[in-house]
């Protein structure tokens, strides 16, 4: 019985996996929690993605967001459904070391959410995204332009939140990177102190106190 198992264990889990995945979708068809707003074929090849995306398997990754985005374009073009999408691919082409691919799709990505939601939480991640771009490329002023316009609608729209927080510690990055360690300490500290306020004792809170304890001894 072992040996079996063992010869066959890919198989096994193969069978086991979409087993349970055909009784959770068959059950998501006959009882919803609730009505969808997404179809299922585009909320599904989505979060193959994002799985793929998160277990390093960048070939399923793009061809999964590359589906998804042609489903949401079809559907309705100009929403930020598409823009989310084009995000997709751009942390793809990221991961993935192509620095241009990603760069295109998050301006994309900008361009349609500067349209349909101009200063929103949204804008704010997609210049944040460029901001990494351009950091990668070396042009720091760029990417503390960006990343400045990022928190400028950060602290705007969610003043005191977990999303100022992550552009203190983006900006305290760049602002070390350009050598002003006192300020770059000033905005690690910030960050902290909302981190400690909103996620005490997570990995929020951990990450500011590495980047804090990175610049001090500097």
């Amino acid at each position: 019985m072992d040996s079996f198992l063992q010869t066959h264990e890919p198989a096994i889990r193969l069978v086991f996996f979409f087993g349970i995945f055909a009784v959770m979708a068959l059950w998501e068809v006959l009882a919803p929690r609730r009505a969808l707003t997404v179809g299922k074929a585009v909320r599904w090849v989505n979060n193959l993605g994002l799985v793929a995306l998160e277990r390093g398997d960048m070939v399923v990754a793009e061809a999964a967001h590359r589906e998804a985005l042609a489903i949401r374009r079809s559907e309705a073009p100009r929403t930020l459904s598409v823009a989310q999408s084009l995000d997709n691919l751009g942390s793809v082409a990221w991961r993935s070391g192509d620095t241009a691919l990603a760069a295109g799709y998050y301006r994309e990505a900008l361009a349609l959410r500067e349209e349909i939601a101009p200063d929103s939480l949204e804008v704010a991640r997609s210049a944040a995204n460029l901001g990494l771009v351009a950091a990668r490329v070396g042009d720091l002023q760029e990417a503390i332009h960006l990343e400045q316009r990022a928190f400028a609608i950060r602290t705007a729209v969610a003043p005191e939140s977990l999303e100022v927080a992550l552009g203190l510690t983006s900006l305290a990055s760049l602002t070390a990177d350009s050598g002003d360690l006192e300020e770059a300490e000033r905005l690690h500290r910030d960050a902290l102190a909302i981190r400690r306020r909103l996620a005490p004792g997570g990995l929020a809170e951990a990450t500011s106190r590495y980047g804090l304890c990175f610049t001090l001894f500097s």
